[in-house]
């Protein structure tokens, strides 16, 4: 199963059939005032033609090997000051997502595939956001040479941002090509969760990225994902470690994923990390 492509290759059959469409019904037609209709099939028609590029590009950028022990690093406030950094460094390789701040402290710095939200762009485009105002994130000094992935298909909003931060990542980066999750694999996911009574809107892209893992590696270890106000102690817990923002309640089901989690944990699947690290972890 193609889980993801690289995102030059859509991108290019994308926006040539969208141009010839789009052009053709438009000239065919010759009623302008109803372009903004013709621009919506063309849409529809590139994401049909992209889903079975999809289907049959294997180009998956960790196909035909395992990845050993892997550390799925979330966002969440259970690891601020879990003195965690060292033992998720240590991993053979690291994931995580929506471009987190990281301290060698508590998350540690290693990175090899992180997650780019689309809303992340969204909320800053009426403020003329550009990914340039945060291209520090981007650099080799601060990511190394991760790859990174969007859930592009996920909604149609979601493409044309995709396409924005490729065209601030390509020129910087053009040795790493952004990932996109193929909407085929979106769809089988999505479907398999349901079939199993998780029926979010949409699946938390952490949630996705553990799925991911479980097929890519040997050893899958969680950290950072528990979506409760306070801790196994009872302590306060803020939502992120780096900032107070609450999730999309609508949008996701934190508490019904982690139950799932705890399933798959119980099950040997995954390990899921919730207390403070050793300090003396290698």
């Amino acid at each position: 199963m193609c889980m993801c492509v690289y995102l030059f290759v859509c991108v290019c059959i994308c926006v040539c059939v969208c141009v010839c469409v789009c052009v053709c019904v438009c000239v065919f037609m010759c009623m302008c005032v109803y372009l903004f209709i013709y621009v919506y099939v063309c849409v529809f028609i590139c994401v049909c033609v992209l889903t079975c590029v999809c289907v049959c590009v294997q180009d998956f950028p960790w196909s035909g090997r395992r990845l050993g022990r892997c550390a799925v690093v979330g966002s969440g406030g259970i690891l601020k000051n879990s003195s965690c950094g060292r033992e998720i460094d240590s991993a053979d390789f690291v994931i995580r997502f929506n471009l987190a701040y990281i301290n060698d402290s508590d998350v540690g710095l290693k990175t090899d595939l992180i997650t780019i939200n689309p809303s992340q762009i969204q909320k800053e485009k009426n403020k003329h956001f550009s990914l340039q105002n945060h291209i520090k994130l981007f650099i080799p000094s601060v990511y190394g040479n991760a790859s990174f992935i969007m859930p592009a298909f996920a909604y149609t909003f979601c493409t044309e941002l995709s396409i924005r931060a490729l065209n601030v990542l390509y020129p910087i980066r053009p040795q790493k090509p952004m990932a996109f999750f193929s909407p085929y694999y979106l769809q089988t996911l999505d479907g398999y969760w349901k079939r199993r009574g998780l029926k979010p809107r949409r699946l938390s892209t952490g949630f996705m990225l553990i799925s991911t893992a479980l097929e890519l590696c040997e050893d899958v270890h969680v950290y950072g994902f528990w979506p409760f106000d306070t801790d196994l102690q009872d302590n306060p817990v803020p939502y992120h470690y780096y900032n107070l923002n609450r999730p999309s309640k609508r949008m996701h089901k934190m508490p019904e994923e982690f139950v799932r989690l705890l399933q798959l944990h119980s099950q040997g699947a995954l390990t899921l990390h919730l207390q403070p690290c050793s300090s003396d972890t290698p």
